[in-house]
């Protein structure tokens, strides 16, 4: 779930960049340059939606806080903690499992939103392509592009927490069947060999019925009895 919204995260910040990139020519009039705001706007509503990805009722961003609480709110505060989500995986062995928010949209700056998280860097954005503030759409084309960075590198952590998890599954699974075939050899039973062993045994028991009623004849007076 984390890897499937840090990849929508990707392309939406991606294309937030796109949008400031046509802007800096300058050669846009007010009409135009408000619908690249607009759509900036929008982009970051889809931003704070995926920000708020949920799986089992909890966010994946937001820590460990109670199941049911967002990680931001309609205004792009972070309402989670940085705590960490652990799970075991073998013995002795546990892994991260989940990133914060801050970690991955950056921390706010009230007195700088600039410098602050991707939700008020595109709130920064929009209001410079309103503008018509060249230096301030290049300046927050460099944000967007460390915010892209740290999705990339949590996105490199989820894939390397992937694969150690799959490789502890795939290692458990292969000592698994070895355990089973070690049983199978003490356990299971040899069709052909139980085969032999039961006609055995019943040629035993045939032959021993057999020598009992030569030795037990029974006589008249037994029948009379």
């Amino acid at each position: 779930m984390t890897d499937s919204a840090l990849q929508d995260v990707q392309t939406q910040l991606q294309v937030a960049k796109t949008r400031a990139i046509q802007t800096v020519n300058g050669s846009l009039d007010a009409n135009a340059r408000e619908g690249i705001a607009i759509d900036i706007d929008s982009l970051r509503g889809s931003l704070l939606q995926l920000a708020n990805t949920t799986y089992q009722n909890r966010s994946v961003f937001a820590g460990t806080v109670a199941a049911g609480t967002p990680a931001y709110d309609a205004a792009g505060t972070y309402q989670g903690d940085a705590g960490q989500v652990r799970r075991t995986i073998a013995d002795g062995v546990t892994v991260q499992i989940n990133s914060t928010g801050p970690s991955l949209f950056g921390t706010p700056d009230a007195t700088t939103p600039m410098n602050g998280d991707v939700f008020q860097v595109l709130d920064a954005l929009s209001a410079a392509v309103r503008n018509n503030d060249t230096a301030g759409v290049t300046a927050a084309m460099g944000k967007l592009d460390a915010a892209m960075s740290r999705v990339a590198v949590t996105q490199t952590k989820v894939g390397a927490m992937s694969q150690q998890v799959d490789a502890t599954v795939n290692r458990n699974e292969g000592v698994m069947l070895d355990v089973k075939e070690r049983l199978s050899m003490i356990e299971d039973v040899d069709p052909a060999q139980a085969i032999i062993d039961f006609r055995v045994q019943e040629n035993a028991y045939q032959a021993a019925l057999a020598v009992t009623a030569k030795v037990i004849q029974p006589s008249l007076v037994d029948f009379l009895r």
